[in-house]
């Protein structure tokens, strides 16, 4: 598990930032959620 160290909302969109640089953008519009990961590593299995 990796740290939350930034949270940022404002509108229908939201923000959250990561130890080791991951991101995850939230947005909500129309009825629909959309989700973008970015600096995220593929899980090994």
């Amino acid at each position: 598990m990796h740290k939350v160290i930034q949270m940022k909302a404002a509108g229908g969109s939201a923000t959250a930032r990561y130890e080791g640089r991951a991101e995850c953008a939230v947005t909500a519009a129309n009825g629909e959620i959309g989700l973008t990961f970015q600096g995220v590593q593929a899980m090994k299995s």
